[in-house]
C-alpha cells in the first residue's frame, strides 16, 4: 500500500467538492435535491475507483470484505441498526461469490441491506464523514485493511446515493 502524496490528498479534496455540487441543499427544510446528471455521477465514481486504485485498494473486494451481503454492524439484511449502528463493525471474512460482483450486483445488494434507510441528505453528510476518514487513515499510515475500509465506505455511500436518486449504475462505469 502506498501513501498518497500532498497532490493526491488535494485531489480527494477537489473530488469531495465536485461531489457536493451534484446536490442542492436546502437547510430549512433539512433536505438535499440531486441537481446533477448521470454521467456527473458516474464521473463522481470513476474519479474515486482511480483514487483507491492509487492506494492499492480493489473496491469490489473491499466493498465486499466490508458488506458480504449483510450488514456489517446487526448482521442482518435488510439492515436493522438504524443510523446509529448497533455494535461494533465486525469484519466477516466471508469469500467473494465465484465470479465476482458487478456493479449492478453491488448496487441491488445494498439496495436489499440498506433499503430507505436514511435521508438523502444524510447519505451526502455520511460520503463526506467518510471521505475524512478516508483521507486521514491515508494520511496516518494506518493498516491497509482499515483503508481499505474506509474507500469502501465511501463507495458504498455513493451506491446508496444512487439507489435514493434512481440511478442505475450498471454499465456505467468500465
Amino acid at each position: 500500500m502506498k501513501t498518497l502524496s500532498r497532490f493526491e490528498h488535494a485531489q480527494l479534496v477537489g473530488w469531495t467538492a465536485k461531489f457536493c455540487r451534484l446536490f442542492s441543499i436546502d437547510e430549512a427544510r433539512v433536505r438535499a435535491t440531486f441537481i446533477g446528471t448521470t454521467a456527473q455521477l458516474r464521473v463522481a465514481l470513476d474519479e474515486l475507483l482511480v483514487l483507491a486504485n492509487q492506494c492499492g485498494v480493489n473496491m469490489e473486494t473491499a466493498i465486499w470484505n466490508k458488506y458480504p451481503n449483510i450488514c456489517p454492524y446487526c448482521l442482518a439484511k435488510p439492515c436493522c441498526c438504524g443510523p446509529q449502528k448497533a455494535t461494533p463493525h465486525k469484519r466477516l471474512n466471508v469469500p467473494l461469490p465465484q465470479g465476482g460482483l458487478t456493479l449492478g450486483d453491488l448496487q441491488r445488494m445494498l439496495g436489499e441491506i440498506y433499503p430507505n434507510h436514511s435521508s438523502l441528505l444524510r447519505e451526502i453528510v455520511d460520503v463526506i464523514s467518510e471521505v475524512g476518514e478516508s483521507s486521514w487513515a491515508i494520511w496516518s499510515l494506518a493498516d491497509p485493511r482499515e483503508i481499505e475500509e474506509e474507500f469502501a465506505d465511501v463507495f458504498a455511500r455513493l451506491i446508496r446515493i444512487a439507489n435514493k436518486v434512481d440511478i442505475i449504475l450498471e454499465g456505467l462505469i468500465a
